[in-house]
């Protein structure tokens, strides 16, 4: 039988490891130990998908990140891939530059509960760490409270992460914190968990004892922005029953918190430090706490579109049933600073998921602006994949829209965008945000004066 070099060439092509744009992605199908012995061959940089609709990749020692990794679900796949472990310490250990994308963690799928869905392993600094489209359950063991995410820095164990993404992405029945970065309180001389953290389109739902994202950085209870102080942002957030402080930026001054829903929790629906902190735009509900203001923070000046009122989500059963889509008269509709609804955009009314669905957060990018610091311009350049509704706002540390840049249809490609800041922009640390089509990205820079 005569077989074409076409053929051949074809059939070879498929057994080779696909390369896209410089990566090699190598698929990998559901089972046992697939995706350690996939990451053992892998190169820095290479891209672990996971091919099998629904499928169990369970890992009988968990799964450790030593080198630049993606791991990611194909598309097209209905169901997401789930990833689960016998270890009890930890699904994931990262230890280098991580993005996980599309996949299902589950901390009690395995032979033993799962203390932490990713945790950071002692020794990495500089790392980002980018969640993206993830579902993360059940993380906790008799011995450990456990959580989703979690990331320690002390003296025996340092770690800093540059920055970390949480970006469209559900969180449930967590032991403990769903995010947790913390720092033990033996001296502020330690660098700190981390950087910059960004957290935008997500849900926090149920059984939590703690707090659905805490993070600390030093324990002086400063009350302004300081070099030890991370970026910490949280936008279009939903929270529901998750324990006792729901979003706590510990001893953060210029933490950021807006058009966000908090529902149900056991004391506050949200703690904020120091007079640059600020929220707004927020709706809470049946939080016998309410919005705590501390060391510096106050209500006069901070609390700006506070709503306390029934979200009225449609389905009276939600704390079960975690369906946390909003009534079209919600309070909570209109109420965003850019116009839209508060809280999680799949749960918006007529929501079919995260916002228009037209672009996933890997369809564009955003980078660092130059130069930075800067006095009194700076450039700004963002890339995206396909023709887009495109949002650039600046923000001041308290969360004030200080000028939006661009608002306006652009065609595929890399862009640059420069902001002036003018004579009456004061010194300081600014965020600079980029919308798509529902999606977003930040980062900081500051202006020098």
């Amino acid at each position: 039988m005569k077989v074409s070099i076409s053929a051949i060439l074809v059939i070879f092509t498929l057994l080779l490891p696909i390369m896209a744009m410089g990566q090699t992605v190598i698929p990998v199908a559901e089972g046992t130990d697939q995706i350690s012995a996939a990451i053992a061959t892998a190169q820095a940089g290479d891209i672990i998908e996971l091919s099998t609709d629904g499928g169990v990749y369970n890992e009988s020692a968990g799964i450790v990140v030593d080198k630049v990794l993606i791991i990611r679900a194909a598309a097209g796949l209905t169901n997401k891939p789930v990833i689960s472990a016998d270890d009890t310490l930890a699904v994931i250990v990262v230890g280098a530059d991580f993005t996980l994308n599309g996949i299902y963690l589950d901390g009690a799928l395995g032979a033993n509960p799962t203390a932490f869905g990713i945790l950071v392993a002692n020794g990495t600094m500089g790392y980002t760490l980018t969640v993206e489209n993830c579902e993360i359950w059940d993380f906790g063991t008799p011995d450990e409270q456990g959580s989703g995410i979690n990331g320690v820095e002390n003296s025996s164990w340092p770690t800093q992460a540059e920055s970390v993404s949480v970006i469209n992405c559900i969180f449930g029945r967590m032991e403990g914190e769903h995010i947790r970065f913390t720092r033990s309180p033996d001296g502020v001389s330690q660098p700190g968990p981390l950087k910059d953290l960004y957290v935008y389109g997500s849900t926090f739902w149920g059984q939590g004892v703690d707090e659905a994202i805490y993070v600390i950085t030093d324990d002086s209870g400063s009350s302004g922005v300081d070099d030890n102080d991370p970026l910490f942002f949280v936008d279009h957030c939903t929270f529901v029953n998750v324990g006792g402080k729901g979003i706590y930026p510990k001893y953060i001054g210029g933490a950021i918190i807006q058009n966000s829903i908090c529902v149900g929790n056991d004391g506050y629906a949200a703690r904020i430090y120091g007079l640059n902190s600020s929220i707004f735009n927020m709706l809470w509900f049946n939080c016998p706490d309410g919005i705590s203001f501390y060391a510096g923070a106050n209500e006069s000046t901070q609390g700006v579109n506070i709503l306390n009122e029934d979200p009225l989500f449609v389905d009276a059963d939600y704390l079960n049933s975690g369906d946390f889509t909003l009534a079209d008269n919600s309070p909570a509709v209109g109420q965003a600073d850019d116009g839209k609804t508060l809280g999680d955009p799949r749960w918006w009314p007529g929501a079919t998921g995260v916002e228009s669905g037209q672009n996933s957060p890997s369809d564009f990018s955003l980078s660092q602006n130059y130069p930075n610091p800067f006095n009194p311009e700076t450039s700004i350049e963002f890339s995206i994949k396909s023709a887009s509704r495109v949002t650039l706002t600046i923000y001041n540390v308290s969360g004030q829209k200080v000028a939006t840049l661009l608002d306006q249809n652009k065609a595929a490609g890399t862009h640059n965008v420069s902001w002036h800041a003018g004579s009456r922009a004061a010194g300081g640390i600014y965020f600079y945000k980029l919308s798509v089509n529902g999606h977003a990205s930040m980062r900081k820079m500051a202006l020098l004066k």
